[in-house]
């Protein structure tokens, strides 16, 4: 796969996705605005992440689909110069699918934080292409999936193994709370795994529906995802670390019990089955 265009399948309903090849490199600054104003600013980009307005397959090599949403397709790929093996996150031309509601101005935020962040126990953004309103996000690759698979598959976790998640999860949200960000949709499918030789690391993901609290506790800016997970959210919740706290408890339960604690076909069902239980 080179700079020709590209067709990506997604075998569960048929849905083509095509890249189009691009030209010359542009820096954050140069993106183009929407009718929303761009007024996010943690921090000074000292990463050295920039835009390429490049065709991202000059540089990778299409390995293997991993899935799609209206929003997204995700791309295990690797970069033909170095054979390292990362993560291409596609955000969808929004002319492409009418239910995509994310702005420019929405993408461009979740780059921006996740250029100001640097934790071992954080997904860390690498490089960034954009072209014909399509954006690719490159991130570093973890090599046993997401902890929601992991737990389906290895249905024997110790308590040992427990703690080791539990405590890097709570590491890398603390440095979160630090710095004024709430996840707010902390779920298992949005933490993956890292394994080598004998050791486990996990690392978050999934910054769709991050808040930034202010200091008077006012939130600044908000993600473009609604919350997905139902278990997520407790019931008298606000914006607060109470909710990523809440979901950790969640994940622990997920955990030792392989199941999620509450049901229902709806938050609003879920949190009166949370009440009942109080």
């Amino acid at each position: 796969m080179g700079c020709s265009p590209t067709t990506l399948k997604n075998s569960s309903n048929n849905n083509d996705f095509k890249i189009i090849p691009c030209k010359r490199r542009i820096s954050i600054q140069d993106l183009p605005n929407d009718s929303i104003n761009h007024n996010l600013i943690i921090s000074n980009n000292n990463k050295g992440i920039y835009q390429e307005e490049e065709d991202p397959f000059k540089y990778y090599i299409n390995l293997e689909f991993i899935k799609q949403s209206i929003y997204t397709c995700l791309l295990k790929v690797k970069h033909k110069d170095s054979n390292d093996i990362r993560i291409m996150k596609i955000y969808y031309n929004k002319s492409k699918n009418k239910y995509n509601k994310i702005t420019i101005n929405d993408i461009k935020n979740q780059i921006d934080l996740l250029k100001s962040l640097s934790h071992p126990n954080i997904i860390s953004l690498i490089e960034v292409f954009y072209y014909n309103e399509n954006f690719y996000l490159i991130y570093e690759y973890c090599n046993s999936g997401d902890l929601y698979e992991y737990i389906n598959n290895n249905l024997n976790i110790n308590e040992n193994l427990c703690k080791i998640i539990i405590h890097q999860l709570l590491k890398g949200l603390n440095y979160l709370h630090n710095k004024g960000i709430i996840l707010c949709n902390l779920a298992p499918d949005h933490v993956v795994i890292y394994k080598q030789d004998d050791n486990l690391y996990i690392k978050i993901i999934d910054f769709g529906a991050f808040s930034l609290i202010g200091n008077d506790n006012n939130v600044i800016i908000t993600g473009y995802k609604d919350i997905s997970n139902k278990n997520v959210i407790p019931p008298d919740a606000i914006y607060s670390i109470k909710i990523d706290i809440w979901s950790v408890g969640i994940i622990m339960y997920f955990l030792v019990s392989g199941i999620m604690p509450f049901n229902g076909k709806s938050i609003k069902e879920v949190k009166q089955n949370i009440m009942y239980i109080k």
